[in-house]
């Protein structure tokens, strides 16, 4: 998405609206700092003055009626100190509000970048993780395959096995011992074990990348907020900059309808937009966000 505050003609001028906007923003960091620095001075004063004041106050004989000179003197500069304290606590919240506001603005473009990285991170991972999803379920039923046949040779092997004990019952005792199973039958065994062995091997493996996806979706469904989020200010940056050099124009088309009628806007110029350019927009954002 191209954005007008970092392109050559926005970027020298010191009149553009995103330059002003960050000018504004860092303007009020800079108050805020200092505002937070007296605010916390002149709270530890109000504090010093009426921890002074509760010990005069202890000091003195809880029976009297009235309160002392002294008293009065220290309750003064008490006043005094909230009278300081108390404006800058309302000038502080109105400065924070001001960051609040503007901070979404000046970190949008930012914020943009870091959203579409996101979305292709995720979207490489999905890729990846699937990719290796389909070599190993390829990979299991391979095996299952040859397990089955393998299954299918020990059964065979070991009624051939079996029959051939049960004639060298009829031979001598030395040839009864000396028996042994057939090599086929081993061979069979060994790979049945081998192949539920790796097939545990590779279901748990199957299933430690499912586990890595199971948090795609919604991680994805984060970032393509995030992403809309920024790109919505980006947006509306990108129209501010662009409608600039057209509000003296704007705003002599809305004095001259206000000095034809006091009851049209003067302030304001609404713009109606035909279907067909909004789903024109709405197809491009559509469309950029398939491609991450």
């Amino acid at each position: 998405m191209r954005l007008n505050p970092f392109s050559k003609k926005s970027a020298g001028s010191s009149g553009g609206y995103y330059a002003r906007i960050k000018a504004e923003f860092e303007q009020v960091e800079r108050e805020l700092a200092k505002t937070r620095k007296a605010h916390a001075q002149a709270q530890a004063d109000y504090d010093a003055e009426q921890a002074e004041y509760q010990r005069i106050k202890d000091s003195l004989n809880p029976r009297r009626v009235e309160r002392s000179p002294q008293e009065d003197r220290q309750w003064a500069r008490v006043t005094a100190a909230h009278d300081i304290v108390q404006p800058l606590v309302s000038h502080l919240r109105s400065l924070e509000e001001q960051v609040r506001e503007l901070r979404p603005i000046v970190e949008a473009p930012t914020k943009l970048q870091e959203a579409q990285a996101a979305l292709k991170a995720l979207s490489q991972k999905d890729r990846q993780t699937q990719a290796e999803r389909e070599r190993l379920q390829d990979q299991i039923a391979k095996i299952e395959a040859r397990l089955a046949k393998a299954e299918v040779k020990v059964k065979e092997e070991t009624l051939v096995a079996s029959q051939q004990w049960a004639d060298s019952t009829d031979s001598d005792e030395a040839a009864q011992t000396a028996f042994a199973p057939p090599t086929a039958l081993i061979q069979a065994e060994l790979e049945v074990r081998l192949a539920k062995t790796s097939l545990e091997t590779l279901q748990q493996q199957l299933q430690a990348v499912d586990a890595s996806r199971a948090d795609l979706p919604q991680a994805r469904h984060d970032a393509r907020r995030a992403y809309q989020y920024a790109r919505y200010l980006v947006s509306d940056i990108e129209m501010h900059e662009q409608l600039e050099p057209l509000l003296p124009v704007i705003a002599r088309a809305t004095s001259a309808a206000y000095d034809w009628s006091p009851y049209l806007e003067q302030r304001k110029y609404v713009i109606k937009l035909s279907d067909e350019l909004v789903a024109q927009a709405s197809r491009q954002l559509d469309a950029e966000l398939e491609q991450l």
